[in-house]
């Protein structure tokens, strides 16, 4: 089972990753948005639990796509992969452009 607490803007893009990536998992996302400094986004795993934080000082749509970038962080943490932040940096793209496209 999936659980998430996300704010508002998450909402859509979360439940399209949940169904698209997460459908044989059990998990809890929690989003929040928080000041970063410099920072866009960070993911904090804790085994089957995700907290995902967002620079809240950025535009809707970059937080998005930081969003995407964390979520990617949660596949190779389930996938038991090393931590790659330019794979993340790739696939944050490539998980906007398909979730742009299924709306």
């Amino acid at each position: 089972m999936i659980s998430f607490k996300v704010p508002e803007l998450y909402h859509c893009p979360m439940c399209w990753f949940a169904k698209e990536f997460l459908c044989n998992q059990s998990v809890t996302i929690s989003v929040e948005e928080k000041d970063l400094g410099q920072t866009l986004g960070f993911c904090t795993a804790l085994e089957d639990e995700f907290l995902i934080e967002i620079n809240i000082n950025q535009k809707d749509m970059e937080k998005i796509t930081t969003f995407f970038h964390e979520c990617y962080h949660i596949l190779q943490h389930i996938d038991k992969q090393p931590r790659d932040e330019d794979e993340c940096d790739t696939f944050e793209s490539v998980l906007l452009d398909r979730w742009i496209l299924s709306l």
